[in-house]
């Protein structure tokens, strides 16, 4: 796990001042797990999940990594940013998102959302 949140803290650097999001945002960094059956690639069923909820941003194929913007929150109004890093049928996600002075979960609901449209491929 501590892996994967490296992982967002470097995409924060990278893509965070466009979406508004800075490091003191990434002090609870909500976390979640999705497990794929073998049959399924889950590099592939993770990549059509993000963009079916939200934008690609990069993609690391090599090291199995995909960094996404995701509206979430209140009317799908602010931006989280995720991190998927894919290993073997199990992909493990983590959401950071700038708040404002009513807390919306803006990070947690784009996990959220990223594992309702997984769920197709799980239960196929």
């Amino acid at each position: 796990m501590k892996d994967i949140k490296n992982q967002l803290g470097t995409a924060i650097e990278e893509y965070g001042p466009s979406l508004g999001i800075s490091k003191k945002d990434s002090k609870k960094v909500p976390t979640g797990e999705i497990e794929f059956p073998e049959d399924i690639h889950a590099l592939r069923a993770i990549r059509d999940a993000l963009i079916e909820v939200g934008d690609i941003l990069e993609e690391k194929l090599d090291a199995g990594i995909y960094i996404a913007a995701v509206k979430a929150g209140s009317g799908d109004a602010n931006p989280a940013l995720v991190v998927a890093l894919v290993e073997g049928s199990k992909c493990s996600l983590a959401a950071c998102a700038r708040e404002g002075l009513i807390k919306q979960s803006t990070a947690k609901k784009a996990i959220e959302k990223i594992k309702k449209a997984a769920h197709k491929y799980i239960y196929t």
